[in-house]
């Protein structure tokens, strides 16, 4: 799933704040066969968080995590999406080169 929430307007400057995910978002996700969130946001989690609750949750339910989508102009519908990671080692997360293809076209 793909979240436009448009609160990183400003690209170019890091965010005071931004809104969280909540934690209890991942298992429902994960019942409707979620495997993947991604979101317009530099992170799901408040950007002073040392504990990172969503990002926790969402891990232990096998759920995904894409952030900083710049998600401008994408229409609601359905979407093939290819985000292709770095190859890193001692890393939990990688920069993506991610593209999305409207189902159907």
């Amino acid at each position: 799933m793909l979240v436009a929430t448009g609160q990183w307007k400003y690209l170019s400057r890091f965010p005071e704040w931004i809104p969280a995910v909540e934690p209890d978002l991942a298992p429902f996700l994960a019942n409707k066969g979620g495997r993947l969130l991604g979101l317009d946001l530099p992170s799901v989690d408040c950007l002073d968080s040392k504990e990172l609750p969503a990002h926790n949750k969402l891990s232990g339910c096998g759920i995904h995590i894409l952030e900083g989508l710049v998600l401008d102009g994408l229409e609601p519908g359905l979407y093939d999406l290819a985000a292709l990671p770095l190859a890193l080692e001692a890393g939990d997360g990688s920069p993506v080169r991610a593209v999305v293809k409207k189902k159907g076209l």
